[in-house]
């Protein structure tokens, strides 16, 4: 028998902006779990990031759980297709004009204890494991481009002035190509996901030491939107976390 999936999620507009412009998505039964930040001003950010989960949901449903070329292949599948929706939406629509989201999807497989993540923008994705956070996606900021080219430090990235313009959005460019990761499941791997309105204000050790804890996931879930909030809530904060149940598998993630 496959180790069972727990998962919840929660999103909260924060204390100054007037809408909430992040969705997500997240189910046990099938080991996913997604999350996007809208962009684009009036109601497009939030039509941006609704339409590209509920594009993500038709194709993996479509797919019925086709593993035909593996959970990474699927993915890619999906987000180009939110890709293309959201892009026809902006091009139909001169009200729209301009919309975007961020993107990440994490999909597990229990029976073959693998999982994939697809990836596109600055949410993230992160794996708790024997109580250690790691973060898996690497942000599509102008920031992250000057930290891979050498030309500034990894520790300078989160209150530089470009840590927030995005070089990779669904819907704003043609083909948005994601990042992907594929992986091996270990009993007991918890998946973060979430917006930047989480990380803007929080460290990742304080992320980690709140995961530590002896809560249930929407407890856990509750805890760190209310830190994020304590801190200002600047943004739209949303957390999804999916959790593998005890069971026979063991790895680590690779770039794919």
């Amino acid at each position: 028998m496959s180790p069972a999936v727990l998962a919840h999620g929660l999103s909260d507009v924060g204390l100054v902006r007037k809408r909430n412009e992040d969705a997500f998505h997240v189910d046990g039964a099938t080991g996913l779990g997604v999350v996007a930040d809208g962009m684009g001003g009036a109601p497009a950010g939030e039509l941006a990031s609704a339409l590209a989960i509920e594009t993500v949901l038709d194709v993996l449903t479509a797919q019925n759980n086709d593993r035909d070329g593996g959970l990474a292949t699927s993915l890619r599948r999906a987000v180009a297709a939110a890709d293309q929706a959201v892009r026809d939406e902006g091009e139909s629509n001169p009200l729209n004009r301009g919309l975007g989201c961020t993107l990440t999807v994490l999909r597990l497989d229990p029976e073959d204890s693998k999982f994939a993540v697809a990836h596109v923008g600055d949410s993230r994705a992160y794996r708790f494991r024997s109580g250690s956070l790691e973060q898996l996606t690497q942000d599509h900021t102008l920031a992250q481009e000057s930290v891979d080219q050498g030309r500034l430090p990894p520790d300078a990235v989160r209150h530089h002035p470009f840590g927030h313009i995005l070089t990779r959005v669904i819907g704003m460019s043609e083909g948005a190509e994601p990042q992907i990761l594929t992986g091996e499941l270990m009993p007991g791997d918890l998946f973060f996901l979430c917006t930047d309105g989480v990380i803007r204000v929080l460290e990742e050790d304080e992320i980690e030491q709140i995961l530590t804890r002896d809560l249930s996931m929407d407890e856990l879930a509750s805890v760190v939107i209310q830190a994020a909030n304590d801190r200002g809530g600047p943004d739209n904060s949303t957390v999804v976390l999916v959790q593998i149940a005890p069971g026979d598998a063991q790895g680590g993630p690779e770039d794919g």
